[in-house]
């Protein structure tokens, strides 16, 4: 993670319509214990995606106490899905290097997709999982922008949709279920 941790948290913060709290994690660093119903999940997953669980539950605690939520445990539900205190939603994103949550009151938003990737290009034999064909066509007539990769941004883009309508919904959907289109770079020159 290259930017400062406030800066970063900051600008995480102003993606969203809404007030919301975000916590902000290193992988790596000393996590606090896990609470009750957390310690069993993932069961049988590898030391890394054990410790990048344990990150991310105390970067969603950061975050709830960042707009004022209670301490507590986030247990794992259907397909994983954290089990939020009443009255709060949130999402909670993994990638090397950085584990973050953002976490909002119900009353202020409806739900919360975010989803943080390494600046890696998407594998190409992906490209075609992920990007549908009108998609494809879209981002080919993006322009090329230094550490940009456009399939790579439309993947991020999916999960953080799927991240938010799969508490709401419970239904899993493909890929091909949401399209990405992005309007015009944005004023750094970047897709935001």
């Amino acid at each position: 993670m290259t930017d400062d941790p406030t800066s970063l948290a900051s600008r995480i913060a102003a993606l969203f319509p809404g007030p919301v709290g975000v916590g902000l994690v290193l992988p790596g660093t000393a996590a606090d214990p896990l609470g009750p119903g957390e310690e069993g999940h993932p069961a049988g997953a590898a030391l890394r995606r054990r410790t990048e669980f344990a990150a991310g539950r105390q970067a969603a605690r950061r975050a709830l106490a960042a707009i004022g939520g209670p301490l507590t445990a986030l247990p794992a539900g259907p397909g994983g899905v954290p089990l939020w205190p009443a009255g709060f939603v949130g999402s909670i994103s993994h990638c090397p290097g950085l584990c973050a949550a953002v976490v909002a009151r119900r009353t202020d938003l409806a739900g919360i997709g975010f989803d943080a990737e390494d600046a890696t290009p998407l594998e190409d034999a992906l490209v075609p999982m992920v990007c549908t064909p009108a998609e494809r066509a879209r981002l080919a007539g993006l322009p090329v922008l230094s550490g940009v990769d456009w399939p790579k941004l439309t993947f991020g883009a999916k999960e953080a949709w799927y991240k938010f309508q799969w508490p709401q919904t419970r239904h899993f959907c493909g890929f091909d279920a949401a399209e990405v289109q992005f309007l015009s770079p944005g004023p750094t020159g970047g897709p935001f």
